[in-house]
């Protein structure tokens, strides 16, 4: 399975907002032009009434993002434009519920369709609550490649107000005008988001980590201590910083003074962690306003997470691998940040950074490695024992997990966990 993720943010859209109307209905009355591209515009309106007079609560949604969740389909819109950092939160995150820190305090708006809502639902969420406003929306489409939510539901005045009565005309309670590709984390050029700016930073934090972890932790924050996710950002923080021997970078996504970066890290018997940290510019110095780290320890299919360290090609994220047994040479697994092909080691190191291990002893479903070779154009190959690096190999007739890691001195040379197909064309 290939891991990579997109650096800076996936379907990144610049979306035109189309200004509301008063009580008398203008924005409503008629909808903003049709895009060809990319755009999102939804107005919610709800009528009534006090003293006499009509009150019209009005919003418009102007820019947001689409993505495909666990049981279904759905877009996040909000009433100012997202940044290109907020986009790539939401995504990674994966869920659609709101979070202050990424997207402020106003509410955002959701259009789902999944178990819970087959035909569709709006709902305005906010940090605490969730409000539905229609639960049935016959123009929302999740089928293709993207989003697509088009007309008018419900009515503003709910069935008991008639605005007309003051002047104003008649109202959908909610009419869209969406039509969003789906984002997704899959789609990476996480080569790029490992080799950013923001990489540096974070790597530079974490060598000055090593000698005083709390201190550096403590002062790339910047999270009020009244913020209801203040305990578990500095917590996430500062686990990053002190106990993640050697994440990657797998998305990164910047804009005037934001940067979002996702981050991976193979985890301890298997699968890997993830974690998402926003920062800010604070005068000239970037800090955390935000972070959190989840689990996957149980991967289904093939996957790879890791990275090599070598003195002339450096650090090197892992986002392909290749398993196979050779003749004359016994059970090879291969590693590299570019697809693999079917060609001997000799070959593939002059024309991309490669890593190999190759085992010297296999018992039962065991195996261990004995010396892991690594090049790239240009550079000659390093050969390294592997020593004791290998941890929970498992091989058969089809499969080959494991993790390694290498350490030499405090610093980890290798550091990964696969799950591969044995004898696969590789990815």
């Amino acid at each position: 399975m290939k891991v990579s993720r997109s650096v800076l943010v996936i379907a990144v859209v610049m979306l035109m907002a189309c200004k509301g109307g008063g009580p008398s209905g203008e924005s409503v009355a008629a909808t903003a032009a049709v895009a060809k591209g990319p755009h999102a515009h939804v107005v919610t309106r709800r009528f009534s009434t006090e003293m006499d007079k009509l009150i019209v609560d009005e919003h418009v949604y102007v820019d947001g993002v689409a993505m495909r969740v666990e049981d279904g389909a759905g877009a996040l819109l909000t009433e100012a434009p997202m940044s290109a950092c907020a986009k790539l939160a939401v995504v990674a995150r994966g869920n659609l519920e709101f979070d202050a820190a990424t997207l402020g305090e106003k509410p955002a708006l959701r259009l789902v369709q999944n178990s819970e809502y087959p035909q569709g639902a709006a709902l305005v969420v906010e940090a605490y609550s969730t409000t539905t406003l229609e639960d049935a929306l016959p123009g929302l489409d999740t089928k293709g490649k993207e989003l697509v939510a088009t007309g008018d539901v419900g009515d503003a005045g709910w069935g008991s107000i008639d605005p007309t009565k003051y002047g104003a005309e008649k109202s959908p309670h909610v009419r869209m005008d969406v039509k969003l590709p789906f984002s997704s984390l899959d789609s990476a050029d996480s080569i790029a988001a490992d080799a950013s700016p923001e990489a540096k930073w974070l790597r530079e934090l974490r060598k000055q980590a090593s000698s005083n972890s709390q201190g550096v932790a403590d002062a790339s924050l910047q999270v009020p201590a009244d913020d209801y996710n203040a305990y578990s950002t500095t917590a996430a923080w500062s686990n990053i910083l002190s106990n993640w021997s050697s994440p990657s970078v797998t998305a990164v996504a910047s804009d005037k003074d934001c940067a979002t970066l996702v981050l991976r890290e193979p985890g301890f018997s298997g699968g890997y962690s993830e974690a998402l940290v926003q920062t800010k510019m604070i005068g000239n110095v970037r800090k955390v306003v935000a972070a959190s780290t989840k689990e996957f320890n149980s991967v289904e299919g093939d996957y790879v997470v890791g990275r090599f360290e070598n003195a002339a090609l450096g650090g090197v994220p892992i986002l392909h691998a290749r398993a196979a047994r050779e003749e004359g040479v016994g059970l090879v697994v291969y590693f590299s940040d570019k697809p693999i092909a079917n060609e001997p080691f000799e070959t593939l190191v002059g024309k991309q950074r490669m890593l190999r291990a190759v085992a010297g002893l296999e018992y039962g479903n065991q195996y261990s490695f004995s010396t892991y070779d690594m090049g790239g154009p240009g550079v000659s190959v390093e050969q390294v024992s592997a020593g004791n690096s290998t941890t929970n190999p498992y091989a058969d007739e089809k499969t080959i997990s494991g993790l390694i890691k290498l350490e030499e001195g405090e610093a980890v040379r290798i550091s990964v966990n696969y799950q591969l197909a044995l004898g696969g064309a590789g990815k």
